[in-house]
């Protein structure tokens, strides 16, 4: 049964059907428009334009609501529409109008193209109403409804014009076009009054009704017959195709996923030209060429699958050629032509389209195939492949689709075909036997697990009528609906407008048109039938009344009231709105329904009634009923009912019978099928057919014939005729040809066996019966010939396993099996040589002489053996001797007795005996002989001699030799092989890699599987996968990439390591923009771009956190455009940047600002109206007010952070703390210091000591001399050697009694003195050099302050006494004298000034006060302390409290100092050196001990060497007054030297002087210039040296000032 699939046919139903549609929708919902001029302006106003400009047309703003209207005026009259819209003949258009201002009879004209309709408005005496349209505004309203006719269709664009030319305007909203769809599915053109068919998509109208589609053909509603339904169609009822909801695996063309495609290649017609042409075909394919693609997918295993194939054919296929589709390599349906024309099998031709000409094709053809197949699992492998034989001819693809076929999308489990019985979880059973995700629409109702609709109640449920369901204008609504009754204001949009637009829907009454109205429809039902269901919306207005009422009647049952009390939801406009669902027994064939709204204070604007979704349903009688009280019990059949026919289950039909709602009755089961509930679902199959989802079919190797499924021949996978092959097994070493199964090359048929059996190795094709029965011999063998049938080495060679050559037999042999003498097969008679055994030797009366079998001597010569014979009795005679006869076992040869081979008699000469003449079975002519690759040969020997592999011999069961053991190179372990993804391996040659992930690689011999790179499968070497060859994403040739822009890239881990532009920073494997720190960069790859970059991340501030453009907040930024602020708010200015920023010291606090006080002191809480505290602060408060929590290792003093020293804890503003104050510890006051005796030391750790002391882990140890007085310690200058003391003392010390003892009071801490704070005065922390307490203190460690008695406040290490609750805050501690009046501080303590009557420190007075870190009584920016504040000089990198710790590269660091090492040698500053004893002296040496060309030596510093090529820095401190330099230089030949002293003055230092000496250099000799002299200072101070030795020059410079100076420059130049 050849079956894709078979839809449920019935008649097309003769019915007369019109409706409506909605085209084009404008201005139907609140929006807000911007003016505009330029080429996008519609965009801003609704799609209305000025006429003929690029402006956006006039319209009104409103804030209620907020929205904007199209509004007419005298000084814009006109709005149109910017599209160029397409019209049909005859269209409606609906439009509501809003009539301000002045009006007395002008006009409204709205045109298209040639048609116009101009409507005149008569205002009423006063506008009634100013609520509804805009804020406040007076106006009236008008719908505006009617037809277009034009004379045939046409585009242009949509205009209004007012004609008003006072100040009346008109606002324009919710225009809706719509058009008649006016013929039935089956109608291809009908009449626009009555809608009768004219013509038919199929056939022609008989009294006009189109006739449904021939039996075999299936009805695609709006097109017409076709041979099947789309597989997006595959429900076939009602007479039509039907939409169908399937799962969709595929649905993309093929040129968009080029790289998820691979080429199966031809190897006989090798062709790589296949690509995606201009039209998007992938193509042109030919012979027996490809393609092919893997398909995946993480959902359920399909039902079944259906695929919809789009192939085109250049030129015809030819004759008996054709194209075959395949899933995992098996034929699924077929495309061929033969005698009879174009055929398919399984396929059946859903569309077929010829195609303009080109590329030199006479005929071009695209056939739409569609097929239905069933598969196990995904990934499934597609592939299409030719069986072309005429290189003119060729084919390509467009598409592939593939869909989830007979079961709907979203179910679980399809027992039967279309009919879901479980649905996924979360999804509803619906109509159709499909899943549905929702059951929320307003026809729709929820029934346990099950979602009907209401056409849907019962199997005969059938809509009567639905009404406003959607926007769509039906110009035909009123006369369904008859006023009854109304009192007060209705209608005001005219008196003939009974509906309205609500939010994008159009409702029966509603705003402006429905209040205090009855009205009643009469539905005629034709239809027998026994119940009905009514359904509709109801809504009511925002402000409708509690007393207001919507009363409806069905028939002549009690009225339903209904009101606003009540209600089940609520809209977007402040309305409500209720459902109402009745469901009644009904027989008559009319229904009478009536809507009221009632209510003395409804009013149409705000307390309006409206409905919507109105439904309808009868629920018939069943067919051929023409009474009926229930679905069940019919009480009067139709004339026409047979109850032989008609039948209404599966129970009242036949075994082989299946119930058809359709065609209400029983149809017969498809010949296949023993018993079936469908046209496919199959339960039990005729016998040789087996069951599946697509009915009975035969099983994949048999074919179909006369409803029996018969066997394919033997040879073939798959057939469709006894002659006709589809698919072939490359196992079985078969390959498709002319229809057929053949052999592949080197392979032969076996009667009764599928399997093609490899051809004798001479052979390149045989035929069979056996493998020497060659058709062509194997060119690749030197020498080979063909004899008849069989190919073998020419006489006198033999086969050479080794060298797979035809090789020369030994010269002894005529035909030989291998090149020793003892190898011969036959021999040359003419050469007087006979066979004994497996040697050639000569004949009895001839002897071998030089290669010859030569005459013996007539007389016989004693022990001459070689002219001996054999006669009777093993006797040796000569050879002139003749024998008579011979013993039992041997036979007379040529005159001599040798023994019978084949008489199971070993004897004689003869080694063994098998009585066959077959080669290589141990045993030939009775001597050993064995297969060539067997080591030994003799009566041990047992064969079948195992295999050696790897000798290059061909031998057993081995397939090939290549003497290797290289996996994949076609021979492994001496058996064919290929890569593990090969899929066609023949001979060890791969043709097709039908691998995911792989394809076949022609390019290399032979050929390869490789890599897919772009089919998002990682595979093989393949590091990552993309789909691209974009070199910007991490990926690029499926190796991992880095972006460029990145300088260092691991490209084991794809991880950028180094970004090479500043202002980036590595991620993944990309450099991204460091958006923050105040660079605004652009990526050369265009992902990263910065408009703006302010140093942070908010939002909100003018720069985004992703550094884009950004208005501030509207509070804040009145006016934004395109991001950038243009007006700023008050209290805020606008910047150059476009950015408001507050206005510091306006005495308004706005956002941005914390604080509003320029007097308050720094790091107190506000400085630049911003909170700001020390960076050792934890807790700021955020309103001035300083410090509320430190760090740990601070305190809090007066809102200050100050670092506790002695604690232990090392802070940000301390060096060091041990915890104690002694000095020469190495920390001392929390920073580092020298031990005494120390003279070299690195933070506080000793390195090296003075002298008289010794160095010992970290500490000095004075060396003592055992006789020296004990009052000269280590504070003593100078010793008396008489035994009188110490003479004299060290700075800081005072002589008593000749001992050294501290001075108290000089501020030094020295010796036993805890303290030296310069002063006698007690109580403040230091007295007598001791520590003491302060007065007010109660708790105090080594003078210092911790807490205070009662009635003083502990700030800052001290004790302030708690001022009276009355006193002026503005008279701290700071003030000396305060007013009583109330008037501040009115004097201020010295180092602060009063400023508005409170002390603020004096910054510049080089006295540290309050809140100030430093003060060195200057501004200048750069000395560590500027504006009373610590700060870092610029060229240092790291520094702490204003004193420079470390400097950049381009700087030397000294004391606390950054010099440039750049040149300035335009500084007019003083060198502070002078040159003396110059001496330039030349000598003429033999071998010159320079180490370099160029050397210095400074004898003052230890007779320092510079000797090497570089840059040194020496510092001259006071100790050095002056140094002795010499300097050497080795002459270049040819070469000039130049020496420039520059002597600057230091006096009057602004006139440079320069002193240039030149010597030229020797031409033969070694010539040594020797320069002396002394560089003495002019000022004792500390001096920098910079010594800078290159190849050939010398400078010396100095760095007196903080830049490099220079002093002398030697250098060579040319002579």
């Amino acid at each position: 049964m050849n079956m894709s699939i078979v839809f449920i046919l019935v008649g097309l139903i003769d019915t007369v059907y019109s409706s409506w549609r909605l085209i084009y929708l404008y201005l139907y919902n609140d929006e807000k428009f911007t003016y505009y001029n330029g080429p996008t302006a519609e965009q801003y106003s609704g799609n209305f334009l000025l006429p003929s400009t690029q402006t956006t047309a006039n319209f009104i703003t409103c804030a209620t609501p907020p929205t904007s209207y199209i509004t007419l005026s005298s000084a814009s009259p006109s709005a149109q529409n910017k599209d160029n819209r397409l019209l049909s003949k005859y269209c409606y258009l609906t439009v509501d109008l809003y009539f301000q201002g002045t009006w007395t009879s002008e006009t409204v004209t709205i045109q298209f193209s040639s048609f116009s309709y101009t409507y005149n408005y008569i205002p009423p005496p006063n506008y009634q109403v100013s609520n509804g349209f805009c804020d406040n505004i007076p106006y009236d309203i008008r719908t505006l409804n009617f037809a277009f006719q034009l004379p045939s269709p046409v585009y242009g664009n949509l205009q209004f014009t007012s004609s008003n030319t006072n100040d009346g305007q008109v606002s324009i909203r919710n225009i809706h076009i719509t058009d008649p769809n006016l013929c039935y599915y089956i109608c291809e053109t009908c009449t626009a009054d009555n809608y009768k068919c004219v013509s038919c998509y199929y056939g022609s109208p008989t009294n006009s009704v189109c006739p449904p589609c021939p039996s075999n053909q299936y009805f695609e509603k709006k097109y017409g017959c076709r041979n099947t339904c789309d597989i997006y169609q595959q429900l076939y009822s009602n007479g039509f195709c039907n939409n169908y909801p399937v799962q969709t695996y595929s649905n993309v063309l093929i040129s968009t996923i080029k790289n998820e495609w691979s080429i199966i290649y031809d190897p006989q017609h090798l062709d790589t030209s296949p690509t995606i042409l201009g039209s998007g075909i992938y193509g042109i394919f030919k012979f027996n060429s490809g393609i092919y693609k893997f398909y995946y997918s993480n959902l359920a295993v399909p039902y079944q699958i259906g695929l919809k194939i789009s192939v085109v054919t250049y030129n015809d296929i030819p004759i008996n050629c054709g194209i075959s589709f395949m899933i995992n390599n098996n034929v699924i349906g077929i495309i061929y032509r033969n005698e009879s024309g174009y055929q398919t099998h399984n396929f059946i031709i859903y569309e077929t389209n010829s195609l303009p000409l080109s590329l030199g094709y006479t005929s071009i053809q695209k056939f739409h195939l569609i097929v239905y197949a069933g598969i196990s699992s995904f990934p499934i492998l597609f592939s299409a492949r030719g069986n072309y034989n005429d290189e003119t001819a060729g084919w390509g693809l467009e598409y592939v689709y593939i869909v989830e076929a007979l079961c709907p999308q979203y179910c679980q489990l399809c027992e039967v075909s279309f009919k879901c019985k479980i649905c996924k979880s979360g999804y509803f059973q619906y109509k159709n036997n499909t899943c549905i995700a929702n059951c929320d629409q307003p026809y729709q109702k929820l029934d346990g697990s099950y979602c009907y609709d209401f056409d849907d109640e019962t199997p005969y449920s059938q809509y009567q009528t639905y009404d406003f369901v959607n926007n769509t204008f039906d110009p035909d609504y009123k006369t369904g609906y008859t006023l009854i009754s109304q009192t007060g204001t209705n209608f005001m949009k005219g008196s003939d407008i009974y509906y309205s637009y609500f939010n994008t829907l159009r409702i029966f009454g509603g705003p402006f048109t429905w209040a205090q109205a009855k009205f009643q429809r009469i539905h005629n039902i034709v239809e027998p039938h026994y119940s009905i269901t009514i359904a509709f919306y109801i809504l009511y207005g925002p402000a409708f009344p509690s007393d207001g009422q919507f009363i409806y009647t069905i028939e002549n049952k009690p009225p339903i009231y209904k009101s606003a009390n009540s209600f089940q939801g609520l809209n977007n406009y402040g309305g409500k709105f209720d459902k109402v669902y009745e469901r009644i027994d009904h027989y008559a064939n009319t229904l009478t329904i009536s809507w009221e709204c009632f209510g003395p204070n409804n009013e149409p604007v705000n307390a309006y009634c409206g409905f919507y979704y109105y439904y309808v349903t009868i629920h018939k009688c069943q067919p051929y009923c023409s009474s009926c009280q229930d679905l069940n019990t019919c009480i009067q059949w139709s004339l026409n009912y047979d109850p032989n026919v008609v039948k209404f289950s599966q129970a009242e039909c036949l075994s082989n019978e299946y119930y058809d709602k359709y065609t209400v009755g029983c149809l017969v089961c498809p010949a296949s099928c023993l018993t079936c509930t469908s046209k496919i679902d199959c339960q039990t199959c005729q016998p040789t057919y087996i069951q599946s989802k697509l009915g009975c079919i035969c099983k994949l190797n048999q074919w179909e014939d006369q409803n029996q499924c018969v066997d394919c021949p033997i040879e073939c996978n798959q057939c469709i005729s006894p002659t006709q092959c589809i698919n072939c097994l490359v196992s079985n070493n078969r390959q498709l040809k002319n229809q057929q199964c053949i052999c592949i090359d080197g392979y032969y048929p076996i009667s009764g066996n599928p399997k093609c059996k490899r051809c004798h190795q001479f052979c390149d094709t045989c035929s069979g019966p056996t493998s020497n029965d060659c058709l062509t011999c194997n060119n690749n063998i030197a020498n080979i010939e063909t004899v008849g049938q069989t190919c073998q080495c020419p006489t006198g060679y033999f086969y050479k396993e080794v060298s797979k050559t035809c090789s020369q037999c030994n010269f002894t042999c005529q035909t030989c099996f291998n090149g020793t003498i003892d190898g011969c097969l036959s021999c040359d008679s003419n050469l007087n040589r006979i066979l004994i055994g497996l040697n050639c030797r000569c004949l009895p009366g001839y002897y071998y002489l030089n290669e010859v079998c030569t005459d013996c001597p007539i007389q016989e010569v004693p022990n001459f053996w070689a002219c001996f014979k054999f006669c009777p009795g093993t006797q040796q005679v000569w050879h002139t001797n003749t024998c008579n006869s011979c013993d039992s076992g041997f036979e007379l040869v040529s005159g001599q007795c040798l023994p019978i081979c084949g008489d199971q008699q070993i004897i004689g000469i003869e080694q063994c005996e098998d009585n066959n003449t077959t080669m290589d079975d141990l045993c030939y002519n009775c001597q050993f002989q064995c297969p060539v690759h067997c080591l030994t040969c003799n009566a041990s020997t047992t064969l079948p001699c195992p295999d050696i592999c790897g000798d290059k011999m061909v031998t057993g069961i081995e397939e090939c030799e290549d003497g290797n053991n290289i996996q994949y190179d076609g021979c492994f372990n001496c058996m064919y092989s290929c890569q593990p993804q090969c899929t066609k391996c023949i001979k060890g040659e791969c043709f097709e890699c039908l691998t995911s992930g792989w394809q076949i690689d022609p390019t290399v011999q032979p050929w390869q599987c490789k890599e897919i790179c772009g089919d998002l499968k990682i595979v093989g070497q393949e590091q990552c996968e993309d789909g691209n060859q974009d070199d910007k994403d991490g990926c690029y040739n499926c190796r991992y990439f880095c972006r460029y822009g990145c300088s260092s890239c691991n490209y084991t881990n794809k991880t950028c390591l180094k970004c090479e532009l500043p202002g980036f920073i590595p991620e993944n494997y990309y450099c991204k923009n460091i958006c923050g720190d105040m660079l605004v960069v652009t990526d050369p790859n265009g992902f990263y771009l910065e408009e703006c970059d302010d140093g942070n991340t908010i939002n909100y501030d003018g720069c985004s956190d992703v550094c884009k453009f950004q208005c501030q907040i509207p509070s804040i930024c009145i006016t934004c455009v395109n991001n950038r602020c243009e007006l700023c708010a008050n209290g805020y200015q606008l910047s150059n940047q476009k950015i408001c920023l507050p206005i510091c010291g306006d005495q308004v606090i706005v956002v941005g600002e914390s604080c509003e006080n320029s007097f308050i002191l720094p790091y107190k809480g506000c400085q630049n109206c911003q909170a700001k505290c020390q960076a050792t602060c934890l807790t700021c408060d955020n309103f001035g007010l300083g410090c509320q929590i430190c760090k740990e290792g601070y305190y809090v003093i007066d809102n200050l952070c100050y670092s506790i020293c002695g604690d232990k804890i090392i802070t940000e503003d301390e060096e060091c703390d041990d915890g104690n104050l002694v000095f020469g510890d190495g920390c001392h006051q929390c920073s580092y210091s020298c031990p005494q005796s120390c003279s070299i030391c690195h933070k506080g750790v000793c390195l090296e000591c003075y002298e008289d002391y010794y160095y010992s882990r970290d500490t000095c140890i004075q060396i003592k001399n055992e006789h020296q007085d004990a009052r000269c310690d280590s504070n003593c200058l100078s010793c008396s050697i008489e035994g009188y003391g110490c003479l004299m003392c060290k700075s800081g010390f005072q002589n008593i009694d000749n001992k050294c003892w501290p001075v108290c009071g000089d501020g030094l801490v020295l010796a036993e003195e805890d303290c030296d704070d310069g002063n006698s005065i007690f109580g403040d922390g230091c007295h007598q050099c001791s520590y003491s307490c302060p007065l007010p203190c109660s708790l105090c460690s080594k003078g210092v302050c911790y807490d205070c008695y009662e009635g003083y406040q502990y700030i800052k290490n001290s004790c302030v006494k708690l001022k009276n609750e009355i006193q002026d805050a503005r008279c701290d501690s700071n003030c000396s004298s305060c007013s009583i009046e109330g008037l501040g501080c009115l004097v201020c303590k010295s180092g602060f000034q009063n400023v508005s009557n409170k002390c603020q420190p004096i910054c510049g007075d080089k006295l540290v006060t309050a809140h100030e870190d430093c003060d060195d009584g200057n501004l200048t920016f750069d000395d560590g302390c500027h504006q009373c504040s610590f700060s870092c000089p610029i060229s240092c990198i790291d520094c702490h409290q204003g004193v420079c710790l470390n400097c950049g590269q381009e700087n030397f660091y000294y004391e606390h100092q950054c010099f440039e090492l750049l040149e300035n040698v335009y500084l007019k500053e003083d060198t502070n050196f002078e040159f003396v004893e110059l001496v330039i002296s030349q000598a003429f040496i033999a071998n010159p001990s320079l180490t370099s060309r160029i050397q210095m030596k400074i004898f003052d510093f230890y007779y320092q060497d510079y000797s090497q090529i570089g840059q040194y820095i020496e510092i001259m401190d006071s100790s050095f007054p002056y140094i002795d330099i010499e300097i050497y230089i080795k002459c270049q030949e040819n070469k000039k030297l130049e020496s420039q002293f520059y002597q600057q003055n230091y006096q009057n230092g602004f006139e440079d002087s320069q002193i240039i000496f030149s010597q030229s250099c020797h031409n033969t000799f070694n010539h040594i210039i020797k320069f002396s002299f002394r560089l003495q200072k002019i000022i004792m101070k500390n001096q920098l040296l910079i010594i800078k030795i290159s190849e050939d020059q010398f400078k010396l410079s100095t760095l007196f000032t903080t830049f490099r100076q220079k002093l002398l420059e030697i250098s060579f130049i040319d002579a």
